[in-house]
């Protein structure tokens, strides 16, 4: 990203808009930076090698916790 890394993106999205449910999707699969990410507010970290299946349960899997269900009532 050209302004700023992922990160940095992450928490500045939820400092302004705290109901967002970001969900980072990178290149760079160390437990480090998926620590980083959580920290600043990431509901999920994934890697792009997992990306199709992981990414479509992590939406879904965000959009039900922010209606207050599990993933499984959601489907």
């Amino acid at each position: 990203m050209p302004v700023m890394g992922g990160i940095e993106a992450t928490r500045q999205i939820k400092i302004y808009r705290p109901d967002i449910a970001v969900i980072g999707l990178s290149v760079n699969p160390t437990a480090v930076t998926e620590q980083k990410m959580k920290a600043a507010g990431a509901f999920a970290y994934l890697t792009k090698e997992s990306a199709v299946d992981a990414l479509y349960q992590a939406i879904q899997e965000a959009m039900a916790n922010k209606r207050g269900t599990s993933a499984h009532q959601a489907s």
